[in-house]
């Protein structure tokens, strides 16, 4: 039998005992979670559910006596809320308890008739009590108490009885289900204790078992470490017996050992040959060496002289480079002052035309200052005349002043003569009744004049005063007249000023433009020789950036041709050092060949 297949046997026997745990263990686990399950999540609930039954019920027993035997108002009131909030926490846990009833098929039909057995004894006891309350609220105290006594207290015994019943059951499946796992883990316990034994059994046999056929092993390796130190003998062979993986391996050793006491015979005449062919290549390649160290000096010099062109040639490509800059800058100068000339010119050629227009108008303007000096005079003159008639009138004014004061006195004698008139009338009697008439019509004039001439006098003070105010107003008129005629004649001589400075600007004005003219046209040339200088430049430029490249592509080539030397001559000390290293490993070899017996 093979190693290999007793290996499988053993491991697989390990592999089977493992799966036999492994399945036994999850079944066994699977009916412990089972149980526990149904133990904490169904029973125990259920039973707690019962137990709130029982404590409600218990206590509106309780409460229903103490409400038949209190006396006091709010005591009763105060017992009948603790009923309703005990008949509410029953039915929390019934609705919970019949919706686990319906969540689940597994409920045995003694459980289910436990329940409505509970049902029962509640649909029986609860009218009852309400029908307790209502007689004891009525005031029926006697008939309460006897309903009491006699109806309600068996039906409140019967249903905690059923009610205990249900936790006595519930109590006794969870026991039963305990010991089933109880049952079930301590099988499982001795099945682990009894698979385990077999599995140390069965990992100490077979490692003894294979261990058995591997000792040939030690033979062979001990032969293999002889002939790894240099120092085996290659005609002695292993006495092979067994026909396992083992036995063959012994086998293939010698077929090897006879293999390789054939190939290092080979090689020790091969060793031999090459030993006197490196004699023979190292002179050889001592010549090749010392030519290409002639040749490397030479790539070198011309790789000096190269690298002094190129970087001449470089510094004459960076000069003509800064020139071509120098030269597009100032081309770009000469079109920013070509720009700026036509600007200039255009600017004063506007100028020019703006100081014609100035011109023009202050020849308009001083025809109209001229209209305007003769017209002021004509003015100022109608003033002086019209000053001269108020004056004319202010005399006239003032001699009718006079005459209306002689006028007033004349009226003031007439009064005075009318007075005396009226007294002597009055003296005369009848004889002086028409006289008496007489004195007093003209005392009535007298004092219509005088009243008219009052009214003159005002009416002549008004009028002089009013003269006194135009002849002012003339005067002051008159003054300002003379302003704007003085005004006027400092305007037209400031203008004729202008007009002659302008006069020379234009002059002036008309030599610049000439002058920027000419300066275009030096522009324009410029700009044109400018334009040949960027393109000579260019071509130059060109001219040169071929002759980098040209100097570049030889440099180039020349730091080829050295690298390439310098790779041709590291190639030959590299044969150097082969064949030297060939000579070492030759005689090497040869001196470790000389350890094994062939």
């Amino acid at each position: 039998m093979s190693i290999r297949t007793k290996i499988l046997i053993g491991f697989g026997t390990l592999m089977l005992l493992i799966m036999v745990i492994t399945v036994t263990g999850i079944s066994r686990i699977n009916t412990i979670n089972k149980n526990l399950t149904e133990i904490n999540d169904v029973n125990t609930v259920k039973q707690r559910y019962a137990i709130n039954f029982r404590g409600s019920v218990h206590d509106r027993s309780i409460r229903v006596r103490d409400f038949v035997l209190l006396e006091n108002t709010n005591e009763k009131n105060t017992t009948l809320k603790e009923i309703r909030e005990l008949e509410t926490f029953y039915t929390d846990s019934e609705q919970a308890l019949d919706r686990i009833f319906a969540g689940r098929q597994d409920s045995t039909q003694e459980e289910i008739g436990l329940y409505q057995d509970i049902k029962r004894s509640q649909d029986e006891t609860l009218p009852l009590i309400e029908r307790i309350i209502s007689l004891e609220t009525e005031g029926n105290e006697s008939a309460a108490e006897r309903i009491l006594l006699e109806q309600a207290r068996p039906a409140f015994q019967l249903w905690l009885d059923r009610i205990n019943a249900f936790i006595d059951y519930k109590e006794s499946q969870n026991q039963v289900l305990t010991d089933q796992t109880r049952s079930v883990a301590s099988v499982f316990l001795i099945l682990m204790i009894t698979v385990c034994a077999a599995a140390v059994v069965i990992a100490v046999i077979i490692p003894l078992w294979v261990l058995k056929s591997v000792m040939l092993l030690h033979k062979v390796a001990d032969r293999l470490n002889d002939i790894g130190h240099g120092d085996g003998d290659l005609t002695s062979r292993i006495n092979v017996k067994s026909t396992d993986e083992v036995g063959k391996v012994a086998g293939d050793f010698n077929s090897f050992v006879e293999t390789l006491q054939g190939i290092m015979k080979t090689v020790k005449k091969s060793v031999d040959g090459l030993a006197r062919t490196s004699e023979g290549l190292s002179g050889s390649v001592t010549a090749t060496q010392n030519a290409l160290q002639n040749i490397d000096n030479d790539i070198r010099r011309v790789c000096d002289q190269m690298d002094v062109q190129s970087k001449e040639v470089s510094d004459v490509s960076q000069t003509m480079g800064r020139i071509g800059d120098n030269i597009a800058a100032l081309n770009q100068i000469i079109e920013r002052q070509t720009k700026s000339v036509n600007e200039s010119f255009e600017a004063v050629e506007q100028i020019v035309s703006n100081i014609q227009s100035v011109t023009d108008t202050l020849e308009n303007n001083a025809a109209r200052f001229t209209h305007l000096t003769e017209a002021s005079e004509e003015g100022f003159k109608n003033i002086s005349d019209v000053q001269e008639k108020i004056r004319d009138i202010s005399a006239k004014s003032e001699k009718m002043s006079e005459a209306n004061a002689v006028i007033d006195s004349i009226a003031s004698q007439t009064n005075l003569l009318a007075m005396n008139a009226a007294i002597e009338a009055a003296h005369a009697g009848e004889s002086g009744k028409g006289f008496a008439v007489v004195a007093d019509e003209i005392r009535k004039l007298a004092e219509d004049s005088a009243a008219q001439s009052k009214s003159i006098s005002t009416a002549l003070k008004d009028l002089v005063s009013a003269v006194s105010s135009v002849v002012q107003t003339s005067e002051k008129a008159g003054h300002s007249f003379e302003e704007v005629k003085q005004a006027i004649s400092t305007v037209t001589e400031e203008q004729n000023d202008i007009r002659r400075v302008m006069d020379k600007q234009r002059a002036e004005n008309r030599q610049v433009s000439t002058a920027f003219e000419i300066i275009r046209n030096l522009t324009d040339e410029v700009r044109t020789r400018a334009a040949e200088m960027n393109s000579g430049s260019k071509n130059i430029m060109k001219k040169t950036e071929a002759l980098v490249e040209i100097t570049a592509g030889i440099n180039t080539s020349m730091q080829s041709m050295t690298q390439n030397s310098a790779d041709i001559k590291q190639a030959v000390e590299t044969v150097v050092t082969l064949g030297t290293d060939t000579q070492d490993g030759v005689q090497t070899v040869q001196a470790e060949i000389g350890r094994f017996t062939v």
